[in-house]
């Protein structure tokens, strides 16, 4: 996980806001211009997002994502269309095992829940060399179970990606990390889990 800082609210989201006080974001599709809403506030924090999940850091653009609400809407109706509530996780294919706000969907607990917008959001996980994320907190441990960060397919690819790291150069590993046209590599936060440990070292 890694922590985002979310950009100020649009002006085009206040302003219908403030149009239609009383609608819900499950409503929105049935108001004039909600689809067309719904679907600009998820570019936009694609893009504030850098281009990955919110949850596992896997790259996403707006075939395979979707936006979620870090506390539930059936829960917590009166924030469906809070700005601060929403963010973009990615969407779990058909037939694979379920991950992030798919395998979250209506659970959700304040108390056992790192946020990607909590400050401190990060030193609540460290990683195995073998791609698997592991709880330092009780907090941590509760989020991987919940959003299934340990899912198979997920593991896999941050094995596969940690087998074609090992051994580059160092250059090349700081110069993976960077922003490149407004997007992040995927698991960079995982990367930078290891970059800081010295595990990459200058040959």
């Amino acid at each position: 996980m890694r922590k985002i800082t979310k950009e100020p609210e649009p002006k085009f989201w206040s302003d219908f806001k403030k149009k239609n006080p009383k609608v819900k974001y499950n409503n929105l599709d049935k108001t004039k211009g909600g689809y067309e809403l719904r679907s600009k506030i998820h570019d936009f924090m694609i893009q504030n997002q850098k281009g990955i999940c919110c949850y596992c850091c896997k790259s996403i653009d707006v075939t395979n994502s979707h936006n979620e609400h870090i506390k539930p809407q059936n829960s917590y109706p009166r924030l469906s269309m809070d700005y601060q509530n929403l963010l973009v996780s990615c969407t779990t294919p058909t037939g694979k095992e379920k991950t992030c706000g798919h395998a979250k969907g209506r659970q959700y607990d304040e108390s056992f829940f790192v946020s990607p917008l909590d400050n401190d959001c990060e030193k609540h996980f460290k990683y195995l060399f073998d791609g698997e994320i592991v709880g330092i907190s009780k907090q941590g441990s509760e989020t991987i179970n919940l959003l299934n960060l340990n899912s198979y397919g997920l593991k896999q690819a941050r094995n596969n990606l940690l087998k074609n790291l090992f051994g580059c150069e160092l250059q090349y590993i700081e110069d993976y990390m960077k922003e490149k046209n407004g997007r992040l590599p995927r698991f960079v936060d995982m990367i930078k889990y290891f970059y800081d440990l010295g595990v990459f070292i200058e040959k």
